[in-house]
């Protein structure tokens, strides 16, 4: 038995709402999948916002926060 290519990480960021001069928000989409066969165990992701960025909504809510760091425990 092995895995069929372990746990796969996708990142992608689209902006909304662009106006010159005006306020602009940046949707982020964090996709993670375990592709194996096997449990990924005790899986956890950090995704560290630029500078300028503020959370607004999170799905699920990461479980730890530390300024523009968040930690999401995924198992």
């Amino acid at each position: 038995p092995g895995s069929d290519g372990g746990v796969q990480l996708r990142l992608s960021a689209a902006p909304r709402a662009l106006r010159e001069g005006g306020v602009t928000s940046v949707v982020y989409v964090l996709r993670v999948r375990n592709k194996s066969l096997l449990d990924s165990g005790n899986l956890s992701v950090t995704a560290t916002l630029p500078a300028a960025v503020t959370l607004s909504e999170s799905q699920p809510a990461p479980t730890t926060t530390n300024g523009n760091v968040l930690t999401y425990s995924l198992g």
